[in-house]
Formats: structure tokens, C-alpha cells, sequence
């Protein structure tokens, strides 16, 4: 059932994760995203997708996912949740407050599912060539892979998941209610779990890469925390004087 959801899901470009040729702009729900909920201020579709994916990915996806016409995998689906919805969800314009913490829960929910599953091994770091229609493309690294180098290095996405956890504390320590408070403590929970997943995985992770011969760098989380919490210190400082 699953897998047939998965194919349905890529039959029906619901995301648009196969590029024509001479197309100008996306379609799907991007397009939903970015020209039609944003300016309602409203985004029930990107919740439902949101909700799907995360409903999908409990049972894995399939590994040949979109083959034929993409390099197969989960990566524009990835790369659709973190850059067009988490790591823009704070700045877009809500009708209702509550749903910007409905948002933020639901993207961060299938962040962590799809890194509590992952497990680092030998060949996710080798760089792997799939033919597209003759064509010889890059193939595209497991989810989990990718979560892990965004985690550990000073990316967008770090930066987005540490404030958004100081913001949920600070709110949550005024012991208020306010609209959409549960929503942000399961967002909250799902940022704590994506820091202790990456450091449970970070040295397999690091190791693994050291042996490889990708020319990626990465830097233990623990390090990235210490530079990231001296920098904020520092700026609360000059603030303050």
C-alpha cells in the first residue's frame, strides 16, 4: 500500500520533482506554497502534505523512487520541506498564530523520523552515477545523510533549529497560554531529538566520511554549539553596553 501511495504520489507531481525542459517555474504544490497560501495567509495544503510525508516515511520509501525520469530517492521531497517550509516558515505571514507552530511541528516531525532511522554505513559515502534518459547524473545521498551534513555544519538549518528552541523555551517559561502553545512544545521536543539523534550518530558519521573520499567537512555538533552559544553571548553583551 504503501509503495503504491509513493508511486502515486510521484505519478501525480503533486511536487514537482521532474524538471521539463524549458519550463519556466514550478507547479504543484510549491506553487501552493509560495503565491496562494502564503498571500491567505493560510496553508492547509502544506499541512496535509506535510502530514503525509510524515504518515509515508514511518514505512521507509522506496530506493528506486522516481527512477527513469530523476536520479531515484527522497531528495526533492527533502529539499522541498527544508528550504521551502521549515527554513521559511518563521517569515511567512500567518492569519491565525497558531498555525505557525502547527507548521514548524509537522516539517520537524518527519526531520526526526527520517533521522532516527538512518544509520550511517560504508556506501552512503561513496558518490554513486545513475543514467537519466543517457544522461549520467549524480545520484542523490539517503535523507538521513543529508540531515546529518546540515547538522553539522553552521548551516541555515542549524541556525533555524537552535533558535527555535531558545524561542520555545523563553515562551514556554512564562508558564502563559497562548495560541498554538502545544504545537511549539512538540516542535520543541522534535529539535531536542534531531540534537540528541546527531550526536548519538555523529562519530560512526564523522568516522565513516574520514575513511571516504568525499570532500565534504563537517564538525562535531558539540563544537558548532560551543562557537554558536559564545557568538549570541558575545552579542547580548555589546547589546547590553
Amino acid at each position: 500500500l504503501f509503495r503504491s501511495l509513493w508511486q502515486s504520489l510521484e505519478y501525480t507531481q503533486i511536487l514537482q520533482t521532474v524538471r521539463i525542459p524549458g519550463q519556466r517555474q514550478s507547479v504543484g504544490i510549491e506553487v501552493e506554497l509560495n503565491e496562494i497560501e502564503s498571500r491567505c495567509e493560510e496553508y492547509p495544503l502544506t499541512r496535509a502534505f506535510c502530514r503525509l510525508i510524515s504518515n509515508l516515511v514511518e514505512s521507509s520509501f522506496p530506493s528506486n523512487l522516481g527512477a527513469g525520469l530523476r536520479p531515484p530517492g527522497f531528495e526533492p521531497y527533502l529539499q522541498f520541506l527544508r528550504d521551502a517550509v521549515f527554513l521559511r516558515f518563521r517569515t511567512r505571514a500567518y492569519r491565525r498564530a497558531s498555525e505557525k507552530w502547527k507548521v514548524a511541528e509537522l516539517v520537524l516531525e518527519v526531520f526526526h523520523k527520517l533521522l532516527r532511522e538512518y544509520e550511517p554505513q560504508p556506501d552512503d559515502f561513496v558518490d554513486h552515477l545513475v543514467e537519466i534518459q543517457g544522461e549520467e547524473r549524480d545520484a542523490y545521498k539517503l535523507p538521513g545523510f543529508t540531515l546529518m551534513y546540515h547538522l553539522l555544519n553552521e548551516s541555515p538549518m542549524l541556525e533555524l533549529v537552535l533558535s527555535l528552541m531558545e524561542e520555545g523555551v523563553t515562551q514556554l517559561d512564562t508558564y502563559t497560554s497562548f495560541p498554538g502553545k502545544k504545537h511549539l512544545e512538540k516542535a520543541v521536543e522534535h529539535c531536542f531529538a534531531l540534537l540528541n539523534l546527531t550526536l548519538q550518530k555523529e562519530n560512526l558519521f564523522m568516522n565513516l566520511l574520514r575513511e571516504s573520499h568525499l570532500s565534504l567537512i563537517v564538525t562535531p555538533l558539540e563544537q558548532l554549539l560551543q562557537g554558536i552559544n559564545t557568538r549570541t553571548t558575545t552579542a547580548r553583551s555589546e547589546v547590553h553596553t
